[in-house]
């Protein structure tokens, strides 16, 4: 790895930890991982817990979203069955702030083929971009649908 190269994690260190601190900090202010932080991400952990149980969605149980997000917070659930349903559900809100981390360096990476301060600044306007940053902090489909 050269020296240009670690420089360059250097810097998106940092901006991952922003990143994640900008989703994590209201969360933990205002009700904590198993606050209600809205209606749909339990929801769609409920939906992923009852089909690791064996209910399929549209037949079992009524469901309004596409299965997207039932079936990405399907290993959470599984998870569930051992720790219980709060705390996999907790682990399931942290993981997506971790991939609104990973989606702040991503922008950083992509916009960084423009120049270094590009890439900084991108990757940094992502961090805090309101609308990025309140999706990104519960279950929504949303974080995974800003990586893709």
């Amino acid at each position: 790895m050269g020296p240009d190269r670690r420089h360059q994690l250097r810097l998106l260190v940092p901006l991952a930890v922003a990143a994640f601190a900008i989703r994590a900090i209201p969360v933990m202010v205002g009700g904590g991982l198993l606050g209600l932080h809205g209606y749909d991400d339990g929801v769609y952990f409920a939906g992923a817990a009852a089909l690791v149980h064996g209910a399929v969605p549209y037949r079992d149980f009524l469901l309004l979203h596409p299965p997207g997000m039932i079936l990405g917070l399907s290993p959470f659930a599984i998870v569930g069955t051992v720790i219980g349903d709060p705390a996999a559900f907790a682990v399931a809100r942290v993981s997506i702030m971790g991939l609104g981390a990973v989606n702040a360096v991503l922008v950083a990476l992509v916009a960084g083929r423009y120049g270094r301060l590009a890439g900084l600044t991108a990757g940094t306007l992502y961090a805090v971009w309101s609308a990025a940053s309140n999706v990104e902090r519960t279950t929504d489909l949303h974080g995974p649908q800003n990586t893709l």
